[in-house]
C-alpha cells in the first residue's frame, strides 16, 4: 500500500509505501499522529477488499 501526500490532523505531507507481507509497528510521542495514521490505513485497507 502506498500512501501519499497525507495530511490530517496532526500529520503533514506523509508519503510512506507499506509491504502486505510484514509487519508494522507505529511509535511515537503523544499527539504525534499514530492513531490518525492507523484509521488511514484501516480506511484504505477496507476500500481495497471492497473492490476487489
Amino acid at each position: 500500500m502506498k500512501i501519499n501526500q497525507l495530511i490530517a490532523n496532526n500529520i503533514n505531507r506523509l508519503d510512506c509505501q507499506l509491504s502486505e507481507d510484514q509487519t508494522l509497528g507505529i511509535a511515537g510521542l503523544s499527539g504525534s499522529g499514530k492513531t490518525t495514521f492507523c484509521q488511514t490505513i484501516g480506511e484504505e485497507s477496507k476500500k481495497r477488499l471492497v473492490s476487489i
